[in-house]
């Protein structure tokens, strides 16, 4: 594990073709406190020049066949309304990155809810969601060629579920449907695999099994999805809440379980993970508890002094 005191602008920290994937949240130009000498509220043409500048250095410090998973508003309204979310995409695109995907994380979360515009009225209103962008792109090819089964770590039930693009808590998802059963489609797919080439299966043996398989306790891969499937299985929607900023000391953290899944979903054990704004080193912890190498930048030595505090933390339970 590796977490440097520096500025992302500064190619010289790392070597080339480093890293296999990147998982960060830049500053979102938005006026929070990242530190001494850290502007966050800066013009909109200096903050594309900056983004342009980081997410040039990551591509260069990023091996063939890299991904890079940027966790960024989708718009914003400090400073004027902007397209945050296709600015950088253009960006990223244009110093190299490939598209892949945008994946929409639903966090719940307004912060942000007494400057109307216009209340009631069409004359000015504001248009806020509750939501961030996950975008992927990667270096070169998209497929990754690995050593052997034994790296890969993500189990069945998170595969299937994670690529169907909704993402909920077990909390959240029955929230949703109330107390309607919840089945993942890989456990009704694996309850009529069962009967595969056996002999004939009488009605009432098939209700039972059914009757079995819906009041089994629920755990992992039992989350489901709500009841409109067709229209949310499409969707690229990821539903789990936000992380405090008062619990972490961090004015802009996110949880664990946003560099968890990326990091599972998108390398294998042992690969190299970064996070070029490690903040209170969420992406490091992550990348420790799924068994893969850390490294992280952070230009503000009090906040790189919080990501090493967790990351000792982490170390010690494992």
């Amino acid at each position: 594990m590796q977490l440097r005191l520096g500025d992302a602008a500064d190619r010289s920290l790392f070597a080339e073709e480093l890293f296999q994937l990147t998982v960060t949240s830049p500053p979102y130009n938005v006026g929070l406190s990242y530190g001494d000498g850290v502007d966050d509220a800066g013009s909109y043409a200096d903050y594309l020049e900056f983004s342009r500048a980081w997410l040039s250095n990551v591509f260069h410090w990023t091996s063939p066949s890299g991904r890079l998973c940027m966790n960024i508003p989708l718009d914003k309204n400090s400073g004027g309304k902007q397209a945050v979310t296709a600015d950088l995409t253009n960006i990223a695109r244009d110093v190299g990155w490939q598209y892949h995907a945008t994946i929409i994380w639903n966090e719940g979360n307004i912060s942000r809810r007494t400057a109307w515009g216009s209340w009631m009225r069409p004359s000015a209103p504001h248009v806020i969601a509750p939501v961030e962008t996950i975008v992927v792109l990667y270096k070169g090819d998209w497929k990754r060629e690995h050593l052997g089964d034994e790296r890969v770590t993500i189990t069945r039930d998170e595969f299937m579920e994670w690529t169907s693009g909704v993402w909920s808590t077990p909390a959240e998802a029955e929230a949703a449907v109330g107390s309607e059963p919840l089945i993942a489609p890989s456990l009704l797919l694996d309850w009529a695999m069962s009967f595969e080439g056996s002999a004939p299966v009488g009605a009432s043996a098939l209700r039972d099994s059914f009757a079995e398989l819906l009041t089994r306790p629920r755990g992992p891969g039992l989350e489901g999805l709500p009841s409109d499937e067709a229209r949310e299985w499409a969707s690229q929607v990821w539903t789990f809440g936000g992380e405090s900023a008062k619990r972490i000391g961090h004015p802009a953290p996110f949880p664990l379980e946003l560099p968890r899944r990326c990091i599972r979903l998108f390398s294998y054990a042992g690969d190299q993970v970064f996070d070029p704004f490690a903040g209170s080193g969420s992406t490091l912890v992550s990348a420790l508890r799924e068994g893969r190498e850390a490294w992280g930048l952070e230009i503000d030595e009090e906040y790189r002094e919080l990501a090493l505090c967790r990351i000792q933390q982490e170390r010690r339970l494992l």
